[in-house]
């Protein structure tokens, strides 16, 4: 017999807030439907992403984690919804260097939304050297850097 305080670690996960059948069965497919298999699921893998203050002190082909100020979008030459020509962000870390953010079957209109022109952002991904330019495709990580005086 287990103690009674136990109970709750032993019922289904769909007993937590925020779990619905959608979130419930990624769960139960990755470590079991209880909410012990869940607390006993121990990590398989880990990613380092390097803060860098500077594009001159990352080495391509390393996740990466830097603060960059947007310039420019340069979308793609045709304008065809298919076109196989990529969607560049042009950024500007805090030294001056430029560094290319590079998407694939974007809209404009949500891009420029979501990253304005002169907007500060702190983005993470691989960090990639490409005919003689500095780029990161599809960035993994995109966060908006809010200014305090």
């Amino acid at each position: 017999m287990r103690s009674e305080i136990l109970y709750p670690l032993f019922s289904s996960l769909k007993t937590l807030q925020g779990v619905g059948p959608k979130i419930f069965s990624h769960i139960k497919r990755l470590c079991g439907e209880r909410v012990i298999d869940l607390l006993f699921h121990a990590p398989c893998a880990l990613q380092y992403r390097r803060w860098v203050d500077s594009l001159k002190q990352a080495r391509p082909g390393e996740l990466i984690t830097i603060g960059v100020t947007v310039r420019e979008h340069v979308p793609p030459a045709s304008h065809r919804r298919h076109s196989k020509s990529p969607y560049y962000v042009r950024c500007q870390d805090s030294t001056g260097y430029f560094l290319d953010l590079v998407y694939f079957h974007v809209n404009q209109d949500y891009m420029l939304k979501m990253l304005p022109i002169d907007g500060h952002f702190l983005i993470s991904g691989k960090f990639e050297k490409y005919k003689e330019r500095w780029q990161m495709g599809h960035p993994d990580h995109v966060g908006s850097v809010s200014e305090q005086d």
